[in-house]
């Protein structure tokens, strides 16, 4: 899903490119309000699949980490801090879902900017940081339900 989710952007952005296939592409085709829609709601379908795909892995990626990185954390204070994190984890995450508008661009209505846009850089890669990591967690709860 993912390879096919991002080969969908990479169409799509060549379909409307101006300056990419200009010469060959008709200009209906480089106009699409819908490839338009697809190449900007797609990255947001890649995010939560990569966030999904981590989640789902995510056990063993850490077990690889622990084997590297060890802490003499006892477990209870471990599980609390964990806990803190995934919170703040998804309330970032559903912060920057809304001020990216990610709902409204799975649904791929026309939105030309959004407030996270007039955020600093580092703000707005936390924010999207928080939005996979949000689905990060989602993944890891569907791998316990299994």
């Amino acid at each position: 899903m993912l390879l096919l989710t991002l080969l969908i952007v990479i169409i799509a952005g060549s379909g409307i490119s101006n300056h990419l296939f200009k010469d060959i592409m008709p200009l209906d085709i480089r106009r699409s309000i819908t490839l338009h829609q697809l190449h900007v709601s797609m990255p947001y379908v890649i995010i939560i699949l990569m966030g999904l795909h981590w989640g789902l892995h995510f056990e063993g990626w850490l077990n690889q980490w622990k084997k590297v990185v060890s802490f003499d954390i006892p477990d209870k204070i471990s599980r609390i801090i964990g806990l803190a994190i995934a919170v703040i984890i998804i309330a970032g995450g559903i912060y920057g879902s809304i001020l990216h508008q990610v709902w409204n661009r799975l649904m791929m209505k026309h939105i030309f900017a959004t407030e996270a846009a007039g955020l600093s850089f580092g703000s707005y890669f936390i924010l999207l940081l928080a939005i996979i990591g949000m689905y990060v967690i989602l993944g890891m709860a569907i791998r316990k339900l299994k």
